[in-house]
């Protein structure tokens, strides 16, 4: 794997780890927890977002570590998810995981491109719309197509709307001048694509600003 290659798939991991921890950490019943091994968040309020984010264990500690920190989930009696992603070690983590009792649960693949190397004129299919995320309406749209996207249960999805009181609200970005409903660093759009009498089809995108 040539060094751009790696540098498309580190900045793709970063990028999924900032969801978490710019889009969704800063929560009031969310909190981030981090030492030089582990970084993972605990929620308060939805325990099915606990989550071990980044793990960079020594393979002498990695036992010990697993345990401990499942240990602790279980004696609160509480929900964790653990990230096994490329660049987590060791790189048999998740054989540990697996031999504490803890269930693959799914295995999405996810995708990169080089924006630099793509066309000047994308190919969008007929009657394709996004729009920008700036009101009630446009917040349920999006809302809507993060559930079904993600196949999420409506008790996980309750984060979305934890994070925006009754509409969203929270979905506030300091970057986006006259954008209110984006947040920290994220500004959110939703698309569909009509397919007939009535049909639609629904996109979610996520634009990072630095």
């Amino acid at each position: 794997m040539g060094n751009k290659t790696s540098d498309l798939l580190a900045a793709m991991e970063d990028n999924f780890l900032a969801y978490f921890t710019i889009g969704l950490v800063p929560l009031p019943h969310m909190q981030l927890y981090s030492d030089p091994e582990l970084t993972w968040a605990v929620s308060s309020k939805l325990p099915s977002w606990n989550t071990v984010l980044r793990t960079r264990l020594a393979s002498e500690t990695t036992a010990a570590r697993v345990g401990a920190m499942l240990d602790r989930f279980k004696t609160s009696n509480t929900s964790l998810g653990w990230l096994v992603l490329p660049s987590t070690r060791p790189v048999n983590l998740a054989s540990y995981l697996l031999a504490n009792g803890m269930k693959q649960v799914e295995n999405r693949p996810h995708m990169l491109a080089d924006l630099q190397k793509l066309p000047a004129h994308l190919y969008t299919p007929p009657g394709l719309t996004i729009e920008f995320v700036h009101d009630a309406a446009s917040f349920a749209r999006w809302y809507q197509a993060t559930v079904a996207g993600f196949e999420m249960s409506p008790s996980h999805a309750q984060i979305y709307l934890a994070a925006g009181g009754k509409y969203g609200r929270y979905l506030r970005c300091q970057h986006c001048a006259g954008r209110p409903w984006s947040r920290a660093g994220y500004c959110y759009y939703s698309g569909s694509l009509a397919r007939g009498a009535g049909a639609r089809l629904s996109l979610l995108l996520l634009a990072v600003i630095d």
